[in-house]
């Protein structure tokens, strides 16, 4: 998975990474608390030489932290521009604030898969109530789905093995492109320690790794700063990067005798932790 944040302040501003490394949002425990940032250009651009090294690097804060950030990686800041754009819109819409003011939440979301997908298909909003979106959108997953393969053969490259070795178990497109929108709420709600996504951790392409790759666990909190009696608006947009569906995960090369059985990325996915999030506590 990769996410990309906004905060409503920098809606309007263009930002830049200016410090190698950044903390965690919240406490990480035993591992280290600091997430590398990573120059992708030497993977996309670079000789040989440079793409190991860039592919060391990733795989190194895969292995310790589990979460890396990742800095030219060569997708265009239109196309992420124009990306939140599109979810500013769907959710200023009146018939959504409308919804928010009678059953307010800390989360709101939109899940958007392969638009070609069989069986899970996507329910696009009218064409007239929101220009462009749908465009929009599938152009941006296509770019995600392009760019979510460099990262794969980066990770093979560092861990030594084929780097085409994601291509065909990845190629098809059966990912979820999140678009989550974390409205204002009164911080006395959040008091406690309550989180605004509980704590999770992520099941995508890279999390069949047999351990060698750290699955975290995270969780979404109210903005550290500030005081007024509102926390500020947040939008993000999260990429979760699938295998096929149709594919049996086992544990990839170069990490070890299996530790767990191999399984079909659909039946893992929809009837192991799907409904696993559906089921009721207790």
């Amino acid at each position: 998975m990769f996410t990309l944040r906004r905060s409503a302040r920098q809606a309007s501003q263009a930002t830049r990474m200016q410090f190698t490394r950044r903390g965690l949002t919240t406490p990480s425990g035993a591992v280290n608390d600091l997430l590398p940032i990573i120059s992708f250009k030497g993977f996309l651009q670079g000789n040989e030489a440079d793409k190991k090294e860039v592919s060391r690097q990733v795989v190194e804060g895969f292995k310790g932290v589990g979460f890396i950030y990742l800095a030219d990686h060569g997708i265009p800041p239109e196309a992420i521009s124009n990306a939140f754009a599109q979810v500013s819109q769907i959710y200023s819409k009146e018939e959504v604030m409308a919804l928010r003011a009678s059953s307010p939440d800390a989360k709101e979301s939109m899940e958007i898969g392969r638009d070609d997908a069989p069986t899970w298909k996507n329910m696009w909003p009218k064409e007239e109530e929101c220009p462009d979106f749908k465009n929009t959108m599938n152009a941006f997953f296509q770019t995600c789905h392009t760019f979510q393969l460099q990262l794969l053969r980066s990770i093979a490259t560092g861990l030594e093995f084929d780097p085409a070795y994601f291509d065909e178990r990845c190629n098809i497109g059966d990912h979820n492109l999140r678009l989550l929108y974390y409205p204002p709420i009164d911080r006395r709600l959040l008091e406690g320690g309550q989180s605004r996504a509980g704590s999770h951790s992520d099941y995508e392409a890279l999390h069949r790794s047999n351990d060698v790759i750290r699955s975290t666990v995270h969780r979404v909190v109210q903005p550290p700063t500030g005081t007024a009696p509102l926390t500020p608006a947040r939008q993000s947009i999260a990429f979760f990067s699938n295998p096929n569906m149709d594919t049996v995960v086992s544990a990839m090369p170069n990490t070890g005798t299996p530790k767990y059985p191999a399984v079909k990325t659909e039946d893992y996915i929809v009837r192991v932790r799907l409904m696993e999030s559906l089921r009721p506590p207790g």
